[in-house]
C-alpha cells in the first residue's frame, strides 16, 4: 500500500492505549474493586476504554454521591499507578511506552521549519496523566487536556475541541490520534481527521465510526 499523506498544523494525541499502556494494570484493579462492588467486568472490559474514570464508576459501581464519586475516582487511578509501580519493581512489567512513541515525539519537538504544534487530550484525571507522563522521559508538550479540564468526556467532541484550542487552532486543522471507538468518535465529532491505531482494539473494534485511516501503530 503506497503512504497516506495527511497535511495538519496540530496533533492531538490521546494518552493511554495510544502513547502508552496501562491496559492489563487497569485490568488487574478492577477484579480487585469487583470484590467490593458488584460489577461486570465483561462489559467493563467491553465498553470502558478512553471513558473517564469517574463517568465509569459513576454507570458500574454505582457512585452517584459527588464527594464519594471523587474520592473513588483519585482512589482508582492511584491504585493503577500503584499497581504499575509494583509490577515494575519486580521487573514484570508496569505503564508500557507504545512501538514508536518516542522517535515520532521527538520529531515534533526537534523540528524546526514548519514545526507542528502537539498535545495530550486524555480521560485521565490530571494527577494520573502527569505520573504517567512522568514514568516515562517522554518528549514534553506545554499542553495536556485532561478529564479536570472538561465537562463532557469522550465520545463527546469537547476534549478536542479543548485541545485545539489550546494550540490555537481549530479542529479541522488538526489530526487526532486515538486507539479505542469512544476516542475515534469524539475526535470525528468535533471536526478533526482522526487517525486510529490498533493499539488496544481490533482493526474491525475501530472500522465504521469515521476514521480517516486505521493503521497498526504509531511506527507506521
Amino acid at each position: 500500500m503506497p503512504p497516506t499523506t495527511i497535511k495538519a498544523r496540530g496533533i492531538l494525541f490521546d494518552l493511554d492505549g495510544t502513547l502508552i499502556s496501562s491496559t492489563t494494570i487497569c485490568e488487574s484493579v478492577w477484579h480487585k474493586w469487583a470484590e467490593v462492588y458488584p460489577v461486570d467486568l465483561t462489559e467493563v472490559f467491553k465498553s470502558s476504554h478512553g471513558i473517564r474514570t469517574r463517568e465509569l464508576l459513576r454507570h458500574w459501581p454505582n457512585i452517584t454521591d459527588p464527594i464519594e464519586l471523587e474520592a473513588a475516582t483519585e482512589k482508582f487511578e492511584t491504585d493503577v499507578l500503584k499497581e504499575a509501580q509494583r509490577l515494575a519493581s519486580t521487573g514484570k512489567g508496569g505503564i508500557d511506552l507504545l512501538p514508536g512513541v518516542e522517535k515520532l515525539l521527538l520529531a515534533l519537538n526537534t523540528a524546526t521549519k514548519d514545526a507542528i504544534k502537539w498535545a495530550i487530550v486524555t480521560s485521565a484525571t490530571n494527577a494520573y496523566a502527569t505520573n504517567a507522563i512522568t514514568t516515562f522521559s517522554l518528549p514534553k508538550t506545554s499542553h495536556l487536556i485532561t478529564a479536570d479540564e472538561v465537562s463532557q468526556g469522550k465520545p463527546h467532541p469537547e476534549p478536542y475541541i479543548m485541545g485545539a484550542a489550546a494550540l490555537g487552532l481549530k479542529p479541522t486543522d488538526c489530526i487526532v490520534f486515538e486507539d479505542a471507538p469512544s476516542g475515534v468518535k469524539a475526535g470525528v465529532a468535533s471536526g478533526a481527521r482522526v487517525i486510529a491505531v490498533c493499539t488496544s482494539h481490533k482493526r474491525s473494534a475501530l472500522e465504521g465510526f469515521g476514521a480517516h485511516l486505521i493503521v497498526e501503530d504509531l511506527s507506521e
